[in-house]
């Protein structure tokens, strides 16, 4: 360190030159000091509870025909309504109508509020006519003793009802009572069981438990010996059951396997009420919607047809908007450039004023925003000479007491292999794959696999596996814990793109 003395115009200047190392460990000192306070004093936030809203708009007339009881209408309009969760609005200003009988397929991506709008409308935060039942199915049913075939059957409360008369009225009889009026009463109720074909009941509930994968015995077990995916098929099957007014589905292929999803394809197309489903299954798109209801852009736009015809139509629509948005800008720059040529020009003065208010009056088109597409991009293999994979007489059972899931199983597997495992639901598919994997051993049979072969896994129940208080990029550190965060860089069409690959 030295000092430096200037004399400039009579003020006495001193320079101070220190050095530089020194000066980098006061300053990484004097850092770690404020860090350590920040870290002491620093409290946690409690996390924010967001929950979903809605808003919307409803006329006098229709209040004043729902408040005498004179709203008979089948059809559902809800107008202007805004939906929001926590902080972010998912729909600003949407419309939706329901026509009665038209099945109705609500796509879109996800994120966007599609769900959210099914509970909206389920739990009365839209109104619609208070004389519409409405069925969502969402939840699995309840485990207890209650054997599948009554669940399904004590959805129709009606008939419950009715036997429940039935059984006392006959018991007082049976207990000698003199009420003459028991036998007129007990008449009235076979009558109304009649009317409404209560004897038929029980063969159309299991004919829908058949159609969803249960099997006869199956039917006469206790809601309680199934497991979560089977309980939400018997969900599924009350809803069905029962037919109410408005039927709403989200995602109800996720736990069907593909006889179950078949035969609801086809039991949907002839459903007799309005149904309103959310799906990213293609060909169930195509099979059951009689109509196409958009969600983007904080909207609800509705398409006649199925999602083939609603794909059709959309790209057609986007590409006259298209159009009619460049014609418009051509034609406003042609304008643009005639004013701003003769705008000081007195002689051309009230030709340019008209050209002015022209521009003024033409309609503001904003330009088409295209949905960001999805890009999946797999990193790059090591090739592997062959063979890969071999199951060679493979069957496998969990214990000596079980049968077993599946004998003789052979199965080769390359490089250029793509192979899907399908069958029924218990038939042994997630099985199979553990032991491809490892997880599992062969009961009997050899399993051969390439040493530098890499499995990846991703599972039905992938969601449980993950910590839900965890962000995506902090979900990744969790998975590649060598990776420092700061080499994680977000992509704009998604996802994550590291130095390595692409995750």
């Amino acid at each position: 360190m030295f000092l430096l003395w200037l004399k400039v115009h009579g003020i006495l200047i001193i320079r101070k030159k220190v050095d530089a190392k020194k000066l980098e460990k006061a300053e990484a000192k004097l850092q770690g000091k404020q860090d350590r306070r920040t870290k002491e004093t620093k409290t946690v936030a409690a996390p924010k509870l967001e929950t979903a809203s809605a808003s919307q708009v409803t006329s006098k007339k229709e209040s004043k025909l729902e408040a005498k009881g004179n709203n008979r209408t089948q059809d559902i309009r809800i107008e202007n309504f805004d939906v929001a969760y926590g902080d972010r609005v998912l729909l600003l200003g949407a419309d939706l109508t329901l026509a009665y009988g038209r099945r109705y397929g609500l796509v879109g991506r996800n994120g966007l509020g599609k769900s959210t709008l099914l509970r909206m409308i389920s739990g009365g935060q839209l109104r619609i006519p208070s004389h519409i039942s409405i069925l969502h199915v969402e939840q699995e049913v309840v485990g207890d003793d209650t054997l599948a075939i009554d669940s399904v059957l004590q959805c129709d409360t009606v008939r419950e009802e009715l036997l429940k008369k039935e059984r006392d009225i006959s018991a007082a009889i049976n207990a000698g009572s003199q009420d003459h009026a028991l036998n007129s009463e007990l008449s009235e109720v076979y009558a109304q069981l009649q009317n409404i074909e209560a004897d038929k009941a029980p063969a159309k509930a299991s004919i829908i438990l058949n159609g969803l994968g249960f099997t006869p015995e199956m039917q006469q077990n206790p809601t309680k010996t199934f497991s979560g995916g089977w309980r939400m098929r018997l969900a599924l099957a009350r809803a069905l059951f029962s037919r109410p007014d408005l039927l709403l589905l989200d995602e109800p292929t996720n736990m069907l396997d593909i006889k179950a999803i078949i035969w609801l394809e086809n039991y949907l197309q002839n459903w007799p009420t309005t149904l309103l489903v959310v799906s990213h299954d293609r060909n169930f798109l195509d099979t059951v919607p009689t109509d196409i209801l958009h969600l983007h852009s904080q909207r609800i736009e509705p398409y006649r047809g199925n999602y083939e015809q609603f794909e059709k139509t959309k790209t057609e629509k986007l590409k006259n908007q298209q159009r009619e948005y460049d014609a418009q800008m051509q034609q406003r720059q042609h304008v643009q450039e005639f004013i701003d040529r003769f705008r000081y020009n007195a002689n051309r003065a009230a030709l340019v004023q008209s050209k002015i208010k022209m521009l003024e009056k033409l309609p503001e088109l904003k330009p088409i925003v295209k949905e960001t597409e999805v890009l999946l991009k797999l990193p790059d293999t090591e090739p592997l000479s062959p063979p890969i994979l071999q199951l060679n007489e493979v069957s496998f059972r969990y214990s000596s007491s079980d049968r077993y899931i599946f004998t003789d199983v052979n199965l080769g597997a390359t490089m250029d292999s793509r192979i899907c495992i399908v069958g029924d639901n218990g038939a042994g598919k997630t099985t199979i794959l553990k032991i491809i994997m490892g997880i599992l051993s062969p009961t009997s049979g050899m399993r051969h696999v390439h040493r530098n072969l890499k499995f990846g896994y991703f599972s039905q129940h992938h969601v449980d596996q993950l910590n839900m208080n965890l962000n995506s990029v902090e979900l990744l550190q969790q998975a590649h814990p060598g990776i420092p965060i700061a080499l994680w860089q977000p992509k704009s069409e998604g996802g994550f793109h590291f130095t390595k690959g692409i995750i």
